[in-house]
């Protein structure tokens, strides 16, 4: 029997504690936790900034390695796309060791 649970944690401390109280209270595959922010907006607009200054890089870069000299920008294209949650289909049925007594081990990128 399969459950699905959507659960969204704003406090990334606590992941730790929620996934080992779903393990203890029988949930025995996990699949697609995925990370994201409340509010992205500012983020992807330094994303999109950074993406064509390093595009206007790398074409300068061959233009001077052709020997040629760059125009205007002729098209841009943007897609926004979410990534695809990775399926672990390896290990079903868990393996062996023994359980850590800490918490799930959550650590947020620097």
């Amino acid at each position: 029997m399969d459950n699905t649970v959507s659960v969204t944690v704003r406090k990334l401390e606590d992941l730790g504690d929620l996934l080992d109280s779903a393990v203890a209270s029988g949930a025995n595959n996990i699949n697609s936790i995925q990370f994201d922010v409340a509010d992205k907006t500012e983020a992807l607009k330094e994303a999109r900034a950074a993406a064509v200054k390093d595009a206007k890089a790398q074409a300068q870069e061959l233009a001077d390695t052709a020997g040629v000299k760059l125009g205007d920008i002729q098209t841009i294209s943007f897609y926004d796309t979410l990534p695809v949650p990775y399926a672990n289909t390896f290990g079903k049925g868990g393996g062996g060791g023994a359980a850590e007594a800490a918490a799930v081990p959550i650590q947020p990128a620097s």
